[in-house]
């Protein structure tokens, strides 16, 4: 779900008494803006979550609101291919960053890592792999220069 469909659920979710659209638009200039502001991150495809407590929602029982943003994973071996002999040495390292500059200095940090192979950079959308990033674009050449 988007964090547009998310805010729409965030406000009916509420008893009308328990929540003040005008307040949060004013302090976070949206509902989405006060979900992107507040909301938690799971650490999984770039989904986030905010919870209605049962005393505010209309159901009377706690809700979880959750929706996915934009997001990089960073994803890399500690052994390269032909050592990986374990399922620990089988198993990826993965990381999520919702910022792709963030992201890219990430990965350009682990490919001069000694313990990092076969890494890999995924553009993630809606909770769902959408590209493969081509770090030879991100590389720097042997003068220090992109």
């Amino acid at each position: 779900m988007s964090i547009k469909q998310a805010a729409k659920e965030f406000v009916q979710a509420h008893k009308p008494s328990r929540i003040d659209v005008d307040h949060i638009t004013t302090e976070f200039g949206s509902i989405e803006g006060y979900l992107d502001s507040e909301g938690a991150s799971t650490g999984d495809c770039g989904a986030r979550y905010v919870e209605i407590v049962g005393f505010d929602a209309k159901s009377g029982n706690p809700i979880i609101i959750d929706w996915y943003e934009e997001s990089w994973q960073i994803a890399y071996y500690s052994k390269p291919a032909p050592e990986r002999t374990t399922r620990a040495d089988c198993t990826p390292t993965i990381i999520f960053d919702p910022d792709f500059d963030c992201a890219i200095d990430l990965a350009l940090e682990k490919l001069d890592e000694a313990d990092a192979y076969d890494l890999s950079v995924t553009r993630f959308d809606d909770g769902a792999p959408q590209e493969i990033i081509n770090m030879d674009d991100y590389s720097t050449n042997e003068t220090g220069e992109i």
